[in-house]
């Protein structure tokens, strides 16, 4: 059964957050990773936005437009 509070203690006594309570130790190590490799690419720059909602809905319209014109007729 899940904790019901944000923190609990192990059985040596050492708190631990949700997070560790929630997910087994290799799912943990995943997450971790996918964190540091996100992390990673901000430091690299490779990232966009932030962007407005009409920006967004600009660019998606454009996309749907290409997408269309690219599409072999039936």
């Amino acid at each position: 059964m899940p904790p019901t509070t944000i923190t609990e203690k192990n059985k040596s006594g050492a708190k631990l957050s949700r997070a560790e309570v929630d997910y087994s130790p290799s799912q943990r190590r995943i997450i971790d990773r996918e964190i540091a490799r996100g992390l990673e690419d901000i430091k690299k720059g490779r990232v966009h936005g932030p962007f407005s909602a009409a920006d967004a809905t600009k660019f998606i319209k454009a996309e749907l437009k290409t997408r269309a014109k690219k599409q072999k007729p039936k």
